[in-house]
């Protein structure tokens, strides 16, 4: 994937526990810089869109979500299979005299 060259800076300042909370939330959903965060907010807010009509951070969200998700659905399944065991195991326990 070719990303297109970014070469025009924008800045602000922030306070020092501002940019903590932003590099928490960009560690939180995966993105891959601070800049990224802060392109996709003001594209957002502004309306305005990149040239490839993608979110770049809409994507890593969706990317995330899905991770996430199949890390969730594996655990389910473990504490069904757990569960299952368990039960099999407490019949057992009641049939013996």
């Amino acid at each position: 994937m070719v990303l297109k060259q970014r070469n025009r800076q924008i800045s602000f300042r922030v306070s020092q526990d501002e940019y903590d909370r932003l590099c928490e939330f960009c560690v939180s959903i995966g993105a891959r810089s601070l800049s990224d965060v802060a392109r996709c907010a003001l594209y957002e807010t502004t309306g305005l869109s990149e040239d490839s009509g993608v979110n770049p951070l809409a994507a890593r969200r969706m990317q995330t979500l899905d991770f996430r998700l199949r890390q969730l659905n594996r655990r389910v399944e473990q504490l069904a299979d757990s569960m299952k065991i368990e039960f099999a195991g407490a019949s057992r326990r009641r049939e013996c005299p």
